[in-house]
């Protein structure tokens, strides 16, 4: 459980990353870290889309333990 105090933290932790839409995947991954205790699984998924804004590909960016421990595979496997 976190308190209060944490809580605001990491809202305010967002906000100020929230202006930069562009993030590279090590940024990324310390950007999602604080949901690396969240108690049920979380991930981030990017969807290329092709010349017709169509989706093509589906690239795992971020997956917490809660999600590793579900699918019974490694982060780094996923990711």
């Amino acid at each position: 459980m976190r308190t209060p105090g944490e809580h605001t933290q990491i809202r305010n932790s967002f906000y100020q990353h929230r202006a930069s839409l562009e993030l590279s995947p090590s940024e990324l991954i310390t950007y999602f870290s604080v949901l690396d205790k969240l108690p049920f699984p979380f991930i981030v998924v990017e969807i290329k889309k092709n010349s017709r804004g169509l989706p093509i590909d589906l690239i795992f960016r971020y997956c917490n333990p809660a999600f590793e421990q579900m699918e019974g595979m490694s982060i780094g496997s996923v990711t």
